[in-house]
């Protein structure tokens, strides 16, 4: 299995390369979390909070309307909710990886638009807690949280493409699939809505 994504890639960079449409791209932006949280099939009422989010990438293209867009990015996800009269903030650092695939429209065109989808890791590397205004990191295994979760993301964007660089806005929504709580009487999953700006760098004349 890793063979055959690995082999994908790399068939996927020598398309972009006799195609000359590859691109590095930085970017930053802001992510709104939330999650779905449930004890005992009743939903917990929980709010969503604002996080920062950086990243990397590159844009593969395979032709001038299709691309994958591999991702490394670093954003928090965080919420609160009221427990009992006291105000709960769970706040997370994750690292996201993963692609989108990308179909683009009037790509011949300065400014074009996007629509994208694709699957994504997504690794917790730390948490804090914050009961009453007292705050603890979270211990994920004593805790039973799980660092680990998978996503699929879908994104609906903008490029502004200039002689030797180009631009791009995006807004993503972020739907993880996992369960990240192991008590069985309860189910946490993470939702998230992101919105990134950045440059494309060509990687080729």
């Amino acid at each position: 299995m890793k063979k055959s994504i690995w082999s994908f890639v790399f068939a996927c960079c020598f398309i972009s390369y006799l195609q000359g449409q590859s691109y590095f791209q930085a970017k930053v932006g802001a992510v709104v979390a939330n999650v779905n949280n449930t004890v005992n099939g009743v939903e917990i009422d929980t709010k969503s909070n604002l996080d920062l989010q950086i990243g990397i990438g590159l844009e593969l293209g395979i032709i001038p309307s299709f691309s994958i867009q591999p991702e490394l990015m670093y954003l928090g996800r965080s919420y609160k909710a009221d427990i009992l009269g006291q105000e709960v903030r769970q706040n997370f650092a994750y690292v996201d990886v993963g692609a989108l695939a990308k179909l683009r429209f009037g790509a011949e065109n300065p400014i074009n638009a996007y629509i994208g989808a694709g699957p994504f890791l997504n690794y917790a590397i730390s948490g804090k807690t914050k009961i009453a205004g007292i705050e603890d990191k979270v211990d994920f295994d004593q805790d039973g949280i799980k660092r680990t979760d998978f996503s699929i993301a879908a994104a609906l964007g903008l490029n502004f493409n200039l002689s030797d660089l180009g631009f791009f806005a995006d807004v993503r929504y972020i739907l993880g699939l996992g369960d990240l709580d192991e008590n069985p009487d309860r189910e946490v999953k993470n939702r998230t809505i992101g919105i990134t700006a950045g440059i494309m760098v060509p990687l080729s004349d």
